[in-house]
C-alpha cells in the first residue's frame, strides 16, 4: 500500500501455483477447446483472477469503506498453452482518493492534530495478506502489526490499522 497526499493506492498480487491448478484454469478458460487460450480467452483469464485476488480487500479511512478502481491489471502466463502447467499470477493495482474528514470532528481533529486512520482488510483461505506500506510525505504514528518507521511498514498483515499524519 502506498499512502500519499493524493490518494491512497493498493498492489495486490495473486498467484496460482504451478501445478494442477494452475492448468485448471487455463482449460476451464479454453472455451472453444483448441489447446491455446486466444485474446477474448486469456481476458477472460486475467479478468477472473484479478476479481479473485481483490474478492475480500477492503478499504477503510477513518472507520467509514472507501471506493477503490482499478488503475491496471498485468497478468502472467495467461498466453501460455492450456494444457500448461506454469503458475498463473496477476498484479491489480487498486486507487481511491482520500475521502473528506468528518466535519462533526474537524475542528476537534485539527486542533488534536489528530491524522487519518487508515484500515486495510484482505484475507485469503490461507490466513492473512501480508503487506507492506509506504508513506510519501506523511509519517505513520502507530500501526497495528508489523514494524512502524516513520513513512514505512513491513511484515505487516491484514486486518492492519494505521494512524497517519500529513
Amino acid at each position: 500500500m502506498r499512502l500519499e497526499a493524493a490518494g491512497l493506492s493498493l498492489l495486490v498480487d495473486y498467484e496460482v501455483a504451478a501445478g494442477e491448478p494452475a492448468r485448471a484454469l487455463r482449460q476451464a478458460f479454453d472455451r472453444d477447446r483448441s489447446g491455446a487460450l486466444d485474446p477474448g480467452e486469456q481476458q477472460a483469464l486475467t479478468e477472473h483472477l484479478a476479481r479473485t485476488a481483490t474478492l475480500r480487500t477492503e478499504l477503510r479511512v477513518d472507520g467509514a469503506p472507501v471506493a477503490t478502481r482499478r488503475a491496471s491489471v498485468r497478468p502472467e502466463n495467461v498466453d501460455a498453452p492450456a494444457s500448461s502447467t506454469a503458475l498463473l499470477a496477476v498484479r491489480v493495482e487498486l486507487v481511491a482518493g482520500w475521502p473528506p474528514k468528518n466535519k462533526k470532528n474537524f475542528f476537534f481533529d485539527h486542533l488534536l492534530d489528530r491524522g487519518r486512520e487508515v484500515g486495510l482488510n484482505d484475507e485469503n483461505l490461507g490466513g492473512h495478506v501480508p503487506v507492506t506500506v509506504e508513506c510519501d510525505g506523511c509519517r505513520i504514528s502507530d500501526a497495528s502489526s508489523g514494524l512502524a518507521d516513520k513513512n514505512f511498514v513491513r511484515g505487516a498483515e491484514t486486518p492492519l490499522r494505521l494512524s497517519v499524519k500529513f
